[in-house]
């Protein structure tokens, strides 16, 4: 049996890039520590997306009936750790009706377009400190 040094399999390449990008640092007990940050952090969205739930349903009908597409958009950024990250928006700007280019300005200005990427948040794709510091 020959070994091969300086390659990989190319279906173990994807594995341990996308196992580098979740490891979290091994720093003695800190590493503990961050993990259980990110379980309430994540948790905390969740509860929060749950309660905002009906609001964000007729935002979404709303969007949806005037503007003509679709109510979401997903937005990608580069995060701290040099990969790409996902977030979820409604959308605010488009064609569409008076009132959707009425209802834009005011869904950005109190930042109710931002709502969906609690989403995100709750599944671990971003911190919650990543949309408070990533505004457009």
């Amino acid at each position: 049996m020959r070994k091969v040094v300086g390659r990989v399999a190319p279906w173990l390449v994807g594995f341990t890039a996308r196992a580098e990008r979740r490891a979290l640092p091994a720093v003695g007990g800190n590493s503990i520590l961050l993990q259980g940050l990110s379980l309430v952090e994540r948790l905390f969205a969740f509860v929060l997306l749950v309660s905002l739930l009906p609001m964000l349903l007729v935002t979404a009908l709303l969007i949806h009936t005037t503007a003509g597409e679709s109510a979401i958009l997903c937005d990608e950024f580069p995060n701290n750790d040099g990969g790409i990250s996902r977030r979820l928006r409604f959308r605010t700007t488009g064609p569409g009706t008076p009132f959707f280019r009425a209802l834009g300005p005011l869904l950005r200005k109190y930042s109710i377009d931002e709502f969906p990427a609690l989403w995100s948040v709750a599944r671990g794709d971003i911190k919650l400190r990543e949309l408070s510091n990533d505004r457009r």
